[in-house]
């Protein structure tokens, strides 16, 4: 908890997440009872490094004489809020899951490149394409819709691969010091991506398809598509 009688000091300002930095600065000032304008204002000003600076000059120098902190509060984010099209660009160009990380840790970057937008299926679909292939084709029968809870149940699977979950623990195990095949997450072909879908029903053969050894596996595909 924040106490209001020690003096404020706001942590560097965040190029990469300028909506979250203003939304901890903003409940920083309330908990400081600070709502003047030009003390908002200068809090801001002394948080910004060289570079970022450079965008508002202008309005140090020359600030106007109303409004300052929603002036350069609308600035920062203006130059460092990703467009639509940027953040989809991202979320398109994405790697898949890299060695050592866990899917829920790949969610939050897919997460915050939505901004202020939800999730959608064409979200989910990214997000499973980036998986390792028996995950992927375990999880594209799950109904699940919120994001973070997909991500955690694939966290299950990954570690449980890993020989790193225990069904009774409350928290995965930590990840630090293995490193995940690289060719685990490799991306599904058209027919490969489609596997899931062609038995919704037959939960239990699909499932078991993801055991069966890589030399049975090309004939089991053939026998059921």
């Amino acid at each position: 908890m924040s106490d209001s009688s020690s003096p404020l000091e706001l942590p560097p300002f965040c190029t990469k997440r300028p909506r979250a930095w203003f939304a901890r600065a903003e409940e920083s000032f309330k908990s400081h009872s600070i709502d003047e304008d030009g003390l908002k204002f200068n809090h801001v000003v002394v948080s910004l490094d060289r570079d970022t600076l450079s965008h508002v000059c202008d309005l140090v120098t020359s600030p106007p004489e109303e409004d300052k902190y929603t002036a350069i509060k609308n600035r920062l984010l203006s130059a460092f809020v990703l467009s639509e099209y940027q953040r989809a660009t991202a979320l398109l160009n994405m790697p898949d899951l890299v060695d050592g990380e866990l899917p829920s840790a790949m969610m939050d970057k897919m997460l915050a490149l939505l901004d202020e937008d939800k999730p959608c299926f064409l979200f989910k679909g990214l997000f499973l394409l980036r998986l390792p292939q028996d995950i992927r084709m375990i999880l594209s029968l799950s109904e699940e819709e919120d994001p973070r809870r997909l991500a955690k149940e694939a966290d299950r699977l990954y570690l449980r691969g890993k020989g790193l979950y225990q069904e009774n623990e409350t928290n995965p195990v930590s990840t630090a010091g293995f490193k995940a095949s690289s060719k685990s997450s490799s991306r599904p072909t058209a027919k490969q991506s489609g596997i899931a879908f062609y038995f919704p029903r037959q939960r239990r053969r699909i499932v078991d398809l993801v055991t069966i050894p890589q030399h049975k596996k090309t004939s089991v595909l053939t026998l059921h598509t």
